[in-house]
């Protein structure tokens, strides 16, 4: 028998989605008992399009690494889809920002696929951000950073769009 509880995508190092998802209600719980800000990264590969199996892997390792060395330790990394949400504690809009633009910058890059093929991959993002208190919840900051994600989509590859609730 296995005793072991899988938490991390031994791949890329991001947390399992259902821990994410733990964590991610308990820092809104906890933010909302103790007034801090939080924000939510939502990140999108979106060029080239559409992506190859191949060239997906390639690009969602390179996007685990720059994410697993960039990041402070208390932030929350993992997969959601073909996509990435990252939850910045203790952040408001503006640290969240720079912090955004700071990983877009660091994804923008080419890859190099296994049978050498060299591919320019471009990124954008979305965020919402919540000074904290009784009225931030796990479901809104969801649907803003969905939102803002779907915008930059719009935008093109190193897209930020920031909503604050």
């Amino acid at each position: 028998m296995n005793d072991s509880f899988e938490t991390i995508n031994t791949n890329t190092g991001l947390y399992l989605p259902t821990i994410f998802s733990v964590l991610f209600n308990h820092e809104v719980a906890r933010s909302r008992r103790y007034p801090s800000p939080l924000s939510l990264l939502f990140i999108s590969i979106c060029q080239p399009a559409p992506l190859t199996d191949e060239i997906r892997e390639s690009a969602e390792l390179m996007v685990a690494q720059v994410l697993n060395t960039k990041l402070r330790q208390t932030d929350v990394c993992s997969h959601y889809g073909e996509d990435f949400l990252i939850l910045l504690t203790n952040t408001d809009l503006t640290g969240a920002k720079i912090a955004a633009r700071r990983l877009l910058d660091g994804m923008h890059t080419q890859i190099v696929t296994r049978q050498n093929e060299l591919f320019e991959i471009g990124v954008c993002a979305g965020l919402a951000s919540h000074s904290g208190g009784s009225n931030i919840s796990p479901d809104i900051l969801l649907k803003q950073v969905s939102l803002s994600l779907q915008e930059a989509r719009n935008g093109g590859p190193g897209s930020l769009i920031a909503a604050s609730t």
